[in-house]
């Protein structure tokens, strides 16, 4: 056995060049394979920890028509309904930041790197002890707003805020808008408020309805004092259920309520999030692990092609093993062996090539503001199972591309094999 071993090897090794494009072809297809899953599992990935992140328990009605807007009626019927565990009414108004504001920001980037120079702020307003059991927000500094004209800042609108000092504003500092709207009828002003808190950034994958990091927190007294409005109406609902397993019937409920009130709205759920984004992603792997496969026996026909040409050039060579006592099983075994060797080969050094594709793959095609990748996350997921299942692809794929060939010479007459 460990003759034949070190047979096959020799063999390999005095046919470098042969050798060396035959593991290439089974690398590349292992490559293809393990960095396109990998590219896959790093979606799911993202998908499940987007939902983790949203609250898996948690549901977002917003309006499907314009026009449709959500009342405290609304807000205490969902309260009545079972398995609810806190909702509340969302309120979300939009803020100009005053032109000297941005100026500095803007002069302030040049020096400094990671300065935001936004022109609007997205005032949002809500029951902030019921967000609070909604969702886990982690603060950088501070905390939510106590005060009437407290605030708590989204990460990148806190970058974006430099003082007169040329410093940027923190807790303590100041939220200086030139113009509030809250909507229709609603005429808006300028308004001061005192930042208590700067949220920590918590990116695009984070989906409560709005975008964190752009917002300004605030509570619902002082949402109605900045825009003017006495009666704010609420764009969104967001609502807790007690259960993940009870989701799908707050969720009927709720479409059943707003049915039955003429409003045209879309309840989402994390669960139904990851249902519907996995279903994607099924679709994605079979697509993805095809092109894989393509590639892989593409590698397998150049093993079994470097193995029977191996064969034929030791014709002669096997027929002398035979007449000398080798039997069936040994010939067998040192072709088999060979193939074994380039699998190996094959298997390890594709698992290193889709360390560096997968990576180059996931920052390209996640690279864009748009398209599948970015919107399910673009990061690749390697794991330690996926290189096995990698290396056990090029070994196996190899093996059962050596095993026509050895067996053939294996079959070989040894009279007809000595007279090649």
């Amino acid at each position: 056995m460990l003759y034949a071993a070190y047979y096959a090897v020799r063999y390999i090794w005095s046919r470098k060049l042969r050798s060396f494009l035959t593991v290439l072809g089974i690398a590349v297809g292992v490559a293809a394979i393990v960095s396109l899953l990998a590219i896959s599992e790093g979606m799911e990935a993202q998908v499940i920890a987007r939902a983790e992140v949203m609250g898996i328990n948690n549901m977002i009605v917003s309006p499907m028509a314009g026009g449709v807007s959500f009342d405290e009626d609304d807000l205490a019927y969902i309260l009545e309904i079972e398995h609810v565990d806190t909702a509340t009414l969302i309120y979300t108004a939009s803020g100009q930041v005053p032109p000297h504001v941005r100026k500095r920001a803007e002069r302030l980037s040049k020096e400094v790197r990671g300065i935001e120079t936004a022109s609007s702020v997205t005032l949002v307003s809500m029951d902030l002890e019921a967000l609070q059991r909604i969702v886990t927000l982690e603060m950088q500094d501070g905390g939510y707003p106590t005060t009437r004209l407290g605030t708590t800042l989204g990460a990148r609108i806190a970058r974006g805020l430099v003082s007169s000092s040329n410093k940027l504003e923190g807790v303590g500092g100041r939220l200086q808008l030139a113009r509030v709207g809250a909507g229709q009828g609603s005429k808006g002003k300028a308004a001061t408020l005192k930042i208590e808190g700067v949220l920590a950034e918590v990116g695009r994958g984070f989906d409560i309805g709005f975008t964190v990091d752009n917002s300004a927190l605030v509570s619902v007294e002082t949402f109605k004092k900045v825009t003017g409005d006495p009666s704010p109406t609420a764009g969104l609902l967001v609502i807790r259920g007690d259960d993940f397993e009870n989701v799908d019937l707050v969720v009927s409920s709720v479409e059943a309520y707003f049915t039955s009130r003429d409003k045209q709205v879309n309840v989402k759920s994390a669960k139904s999030l990851v249902d519907s984004q996995q279903q994607e992603m099924y679709t994605m792997q079979i697509f993805l692990g095809s092109i894989g496969a393509i590639a892989l026996v593409a590698g397998c026909i150049g093993a079994i092609n470097t193995v029977l040409t191996s064969v034929l050039e030791r014709t002669k060579e096997i027929g002398m093993m035979k007449a000398v006592g080798a039997s069936y099983n040994y010939i067998l075994m040192l072709f088999i062996l060979e193939s074994a060797v380039l699998g190996v080969l094959g298997g390890i050094t594709g698992n290193f090539i889709a360390i560096g594709v997968s990576s180059a793959l996931s920052g390209v095609l996640g690279g864009g503001s748009s398209g599948m990748l970015r919107r399910l996350g673009s990061g690749a997921v390697i794991s330690n199972e996926l290189m096995v299942f990698g290396f056990l692809v090029g070994l196996s794929s190899s093996l059962l591309a050596g095993y026509y060939p050895a067996k053939q010479a294996a079959k070989m007459d040894t009279i007809t094999a000595l007279r090649y």
